[in-house]
This record gives C-alpha cells, sequence and structure tokens, in this order.
C-alpha cells in the first residue's frame, strides 16, 4: 500500500477544518446556507490541488463533522450533500491534471454534479419512494444557489493559486 505523505493529510485536515468554519459563519446569517454553500469550496480546493482521494475525503468529512459541530448541513440533506459534494471532489480530482481553464473546470463541476445530485435524489425520490423531487424544485433549487456558483467562480481560482504557490514554496511540487 502506498504511504500518503503527511503534509497531505494536515492539508486535508485544514481543508475540512475551514469547511467546517466557512460553515459555522454563512450559518450566523439564517437561511443563506443552502444559498452560499460554503462546503463546496474546500472540497474543490481539495480535488484540484490533490486529486480525487483528497477531493473525496474532503468531501464526506467536511459536511458530517459540520453537521455535528454547527448543526448544518441537516441530517436530512446529509446524504445528499455528501453524494453530491463526492461527485464535486472526485470530478475535480479527475480534472486536475488536464490543460483545462479553472473557471471552465467549475462550470464543468457545475454540470456534472448537479445532473449527478438531482439523479440521485430523484432515484431516492421516484424509484425507492423516499420522497418526490419535481423539476420545479429542481429549477427552484438550482436558481437558489446561483450565488454560490457565481461566489465560486469569483473566489476559487485566485485562492487556489495562492495556495498552490504557497504549498509549492513549503513542500515543492505538488502532484
Amino acid at each position: 500500500m502506498k504511504e500518503i505523505p503527511a503534509e497531505r493529510i494536515i492539508f486535508n485536515i485544514v481543508l475540512i477544518v475551514f469547511g467546517i468554519v466557512l460553515s459555522m459563519m454563512i450559518n450566523v446569517f439564517k437561511g443563506l446556507y443552502g444559498i452560499i454553500l460554503p462546503i463546496h469550496i474546500p472540497v474543490i480546493i481539495a480535488g484540484l490541488l490533490l486529486g480525487p482521494i483528497s477531493g473525496i475525503s474532503v468531501a464526506v468529512f467536511t459536511p458530517i463533522l459540520s453537521n455535528i459541530f454547527c448543526g448544518f448541513p441537516h441530517i436530512e440533506e446529509l446524504f445528499f450533500i455528501i453524494f453530491e459534494l463526492f461527485c464535486y471532489g472526485c470530478i475535480a480530482g479527475f480534472l486536475k491534471n488536464k490543460n483545462i481553464n479553472t473557471y471552465i473546470i467549475l462550470i464543468i463541476l457545475f454540470i456534472l454534479a448537479r445532473v449527478i445530485y438531482f439523479g440521485g435524489m430523484w432515484f431516492l425520490g421516484n424509484i425507492i419512494n423516499v420522497g418526490y423531487i419535481s423539476i420545479k424544485s429542481i429549477i427552484k433549487i438550482i436558481i437558489e444557489q446561483i450565488p454560490g456558483m457565481i461566489l465560486q467562480i469569483i473566489v476559487i481560482p485566485p485562492l487556489l493559486k495562492k495556495v498552490k504557490s504557497g504549498l509549492e514554496e513549503l513542500y515543492g511540487v505538488i502532484s
């Protein structure tokens, strides 16, 4: 089994804590949690910087710990959000070494992860009768999340560049 460098583990933990802190900060402003999408930011950064395994680990642990420490995401949404974030972390990780502009990667992530997320919701809702999700509710959710997507487009590329240069300065080339 391949050994995981301590720096990578520490950086994953830092991103998980960052996601929890962002959740706590957004939680102060009631009603903004599903709009701002705070946990998506460290998940995408983990995937794009360190690959799919890091993206997935941050995607799974951040919402669970955020729920424990600050109550968000709500327990009934937790499975769906982990599923969506899993897609974000995994897809971002696989796009990591492709020669694609970060903004284009974000658009690809928004589309693919939402399709998978809503597909999962539809499956659970309609196939195994956990609840029902309509096209109208999907459109409503997407419209509500547009500010969060815009925020991610504004924040993630420069943050990614800054973090990457800082990590390269500390540890050398990031693979």
